[in-house]
């Protein structure tokens, strides 16, 4: 009835179908019987019980947030108890992050991400583990030259970025988690974070946070069994929302692993690069240091995980899927390579839907347009 409001559909029209569509359903083998639907609703209850708990009242206030748009009523949910703000501060943080417009969301954000990576609740001790690499550069003597060498060639294209911060995280970072060290990406995804937080200290934390919460040690691993996984995943999406594309890089001998290993393993961050000198003159006030579309594909990934990033992937290739199949195998390569730094990195640029090209006004967000779209 929703639909048949939004899109004013005749709703007596749609009874029948919907009626006809059951019978036809029932008919078939493919039919969902009562047992797998209690079998849903069954799962459905363990996951909303997982998620908020087992008392009434945070189940019911857990299932309502997301109906809840106003920023001060939200803060309001958080200060009702101790275990309401333990049960409700990631959906909320989740609803204030999503759903609220970028001119607003923009003095708060800082913030929600502090709170979301627990960054204020970490208790290691970033200066000591630094002042120990500072004094004894044998401890990462394996990744030094590697890492000097990757911030010199990326810190370019952060704004703002002081190299040495930069250095000194990704080396005291190696020393931290000697499982991993360092690996070639994560300087790109320290640089982003030193531009959104402005503090080493915070940006160590929030890496460290990342590694563990999204299991990214798997994705730095000399073997690449996570990416090895992402690629195919990526693969198989592609075959299904995009197949004339997909049999087009079959012909041209194409997989994920040839174009997407970086927007995994920094997560679109190595599409950073400075605004032209020209625009910024153009300007009164001074550009923000990080486009605000990325900002947005990183809310949307701090609450939502890998999805994102696969959701994002593909509405880079969706986005010019026609240009790509009269493409050779080098002309796809460098689209697809450069199209990142275009939708998210380049300042006043917006992101539509496909059904939704031209700018028809109404305000829109990169997760409305991403959960649009797939």
């Amino acid at each position: 009835m929703h639909f048949c409001k939004k899109y004013e559909l005749d709703q007596s029209r749609t009874h029948l179908l919907l009626s006809e569509l059951e019978s036809v359903q029932k008919n078939t083998r493919f039919a969902i019987t009562w047992k797998e639907i209690k079998e849903i609703s069954e799962s459905q209850k363990k996951k909303r019980l997982a998620k908020f708990g087992s008392e009434p009242n945070h189940l019911a206030l857990g299932m309502i947030v997301k109906y809840i748009y106003c920023d001060k009523e939200l803060v309001k949910l958080l200060q009702i108890s101790k275990k309401v703000n333990e049960r409700l501060r990631r959906p909320i943080y989740k609803q204030a992050l999503l759903l609220s417009q970028p001119e607003r969301l923009s003095t708060k954000r800082n913030g929600i991400w502090r709170c979301l990576l627990n960054l204020n609740h970490n208790d290691r001790d970033y200066d000591a583990f630094k002042q120990k690499v500072l004094n004894d550069h044998t401890l990462i003597k394996n990744v030094e030259e590697v890492i000097v060498l990757d911030v010199q060639r990326s810190v370019h294209n952060m704004q703002g970025v002081d190299p040495q911060e930069l250095t000194n995280v990704l080396k005291t970072y190696a020393y931290f988690n000697q499982e991993i060290e360092y690996c070639q990406g994560m300087n790109f995804i320290v640089g982003f974070l030193l531009m959104v937080f402005r503090d080493e200290e915070l940006a160590f934390k929030a890496l460290n946070e990342l590694v563990e919460r999204f299991n990214m040690a798997d994705l730095f691993n000399s073997d690449l069994p996570r990416l090895k996984l992402f690629f195919y995943q990526l693969d198989r999406l592609i075959s299904i929302v995009e197949p004339d594309l997909h049999a087009h890089f079959k012909d041209e001998m194409i997989n994920a692993s040839y174009f997407a290993s970086a927007w995994f393993i920094t997560i679109f961050t190595n599409s950073m690069k400075k605004p032209p000198s020209d625009l910024q003159a153009e300007n009164s006030e001074p550009m923000p240091a990080v486009c605000e579309n990325l900002l947005q594909l990183w809310d949307y990934f701090l609450v939502s995980g890998w999805k994102v990033v696969l959701k994002m992937g593909l509405f880079v290739l969706a986005h010019d899927a026609g240009t790509l199949m009269q493409q050779s195998f080098e002309e796809m390569l460098h689209i697809v390579s450069e199209k990142p730094k275009i939708l998210l990195c380049t300042h006043g640029v917006k992101i539509r839907p496909p059904q939704r090209k031209e700018d028809d006004g109404k305000p829109t967000t990169l997760y409305k347009t991403l959960k649009e779209t797939f």
